[in-house]
């Protein structure tokens, strides 16, 4: 079973999850200022 490669495939979407969280974050944040 090719846990790696799906390790790394969780780990990218993760990481495309984290940067679209830190974007509407920033929105709201300069939105509110």
């Amino acid at each position: 079973m090719p846990t790696g490669i799906i390790r790394i495939h969780f780990l990218s979407i993760f990481e495309l999850f984290c940067r679209g969280c830190v974007y509407i974050l920033f929105s709201i944040l300069l939105s509110s200022i």
